[in-house]
């Protein structure tokens, strides 16, 4: 994770469950990582994610992949 220039956290919550690890996200982001989180609840992962989509139950993963995909696609621009 120290080495990553983009992190998604997909329906996880790091802080929570992978304490020990957690500050490799944090290391990652101080060095100019871009965090994005795909999460139903603001959790404190969210928090400190530079971006953050909404996960609604009822929604196709389809589209939640055409929305990563655009958000990859502007942050490569």
């Amino acid at each position: 994770w120290f080495r990553s220039d983009y992190i998604f956290i997909w329906l996880a919550n790091p802080n929570y469950t992978r304490v020990p690890d957690a500050h490799f996200l944090y290391e990652a982001r101080y060095r100019g990582a871009k965090i994005v989180t795909v999460a139903p609840d603001f959790s404190p992962s969210t928090l400190h994610a530079d971006r953050w989509l909404l996960h609604r139950r009822w929604q196709k993963q389809s589209a939640i992949r055409e929305r990563l995909k655009r958000s990859v696609d502007m942050a490569l621009r």
